[in-house]
């Protein structure tokens, strides 16, 4: 996920909040504790004052911040990662706020003598004390220093093939908005790191200016790095894909599309997600009534009554209750 794409300021940036999902790739990392985070105000500017003092920007101190101080709190983890020590130092709390109000870095030449003028440069960048002399997360990933040793895994012919074909068969009502929800929700709870691995290798791929956000081109273009397919086909799978009519394809939407859905959707598997919902181990004999239903998937908001009649009449015909079946959930999420 690329959280300051979407117009949040996550604040909790530091080593201590990242950490690597698995031992198959090392490369997988996630960042954790959100609870700090926040949605951009439609003008860019947060008024309180929240953070880590060693990662903390001085606007952040200003209690007058946007995004940026993400790439702040970015350029002090790089700049441990690679010479080992923060960039500020203090006997407490208020002392090292102190220095970063006052910028004092403590940059030691012999710490950084192996470390590349560019990267060094780079680390400057992130550091730039005035927001707007601060380059945004959209301008650091096009650093060249960034880009030179940004690993992407390689892809192979045969598993775009697959992908692609798993993507024809992604067919949803586009009335029936809690298909996907469903869908995203069997993916999150049901799915191994090892059954989506290849997916986001490919998603990476082709994400050509890494911002979390495919456009149309990079995904023509990234197809036909390995498989034969015309223009109408893309734009057929872009719409399939592009279900909140975004103009782009976010990350979990291509997990969602590409993903094999007959292995997720086993018998196996649909049991477990029933139980999920009932909160239960067993899921015989029992059934979730119409207020259950609705607010499951959270989306008791989302269609009037009359659309939800609808919705649960076209699944159960007696229109209140609805028991456990491997066809109620195809109709479910298929």
């Amino acid at each position: 996920m690329h959280p300051t794409a979407a117009s949040i300021e996550i604040d909790i940036i530091k080593i201590a909040n990242f950490f690597i999902v698995n031992k198959i790739d090392y490369t997988l990392l996630k960042i954790i504790d959100f609870g700090a985070s926040v949605l951009k105000k439609d003008d860019g500017k947060i008024s309180f004052r929240f953070g880590t003092p060693y990662y903390i920007a001085p606007e952040v101190l200003q209690e007058s911040y946007n995004e940026k101080c993400d790439v702040w709190s970015i350029g002090v983890l790089l700049f441990i990662l690679l010479c080992g020590k923060p960039p500020f130092w203090g006997e407490s709390d208020k002392e090292i706020l102190e220095k970063v109000r006052g910028n004092n870095i403590d940059w030691r030449e012999e710490e950084w003598k192996n470390i590349s003028p560019e990267g060094q440069a780079f680390v400057k960048e992130l550091s730039t004390v005035k927001p707007s002399n601060r380059p945004s997360p959209g301008e650091a990933l096009q650093n060249k220093w960034f880009k030179k040793y940004l690993y992407k895994h390689p892809v192979q012919k045969e598993q775009v093939q697959d992908f692609y074909n798993n993507i024809c068969t992604f067919k949803i009502d586009p009335l029936l908005f809690f298909q996907q929800a469903t869908l995203a929700y069997m993916i999150h709870h049901l799915t191994k790191k090892e059954d989506i691995i290849e997916i986001k290798h490919f998603y990476n791929w082709i994400d050509n200016n890494g911002d979390g956000k495919m456009e149309y081109k990079e995904l023509n273009d990234g197809f036909k790095q390995f498989i034969d397919i015309n223009e109408k086909e893309v734009t057929k799978i872009f719409k399939y894909i592009d279900q909140a009519h975004t103009g782009c394809i976010e990350y979990e939407e291509f997990i969602r599309a590409c993903i094999n859905k007959h292995k997720l959707l086993s018998a196996e598997n649909l049991q477990k997600c029933f139980c999920l919902f009932i909160r239960s181990n067993s899921y015989e004999s029992v059934t979730i009534d119409v207020d259950r239903f609705k607010s499951l998937l959270g989306l008791s908001s989302k269609f009037t009554d009359k659309q939800w009649i609808s919705i649960i009449k076209s699944i159960d015909k007696n229109n209140s209750i609805i028991g456990f079946s491997v066809i109620f959930f195809l109709k479910l999420i298929m």
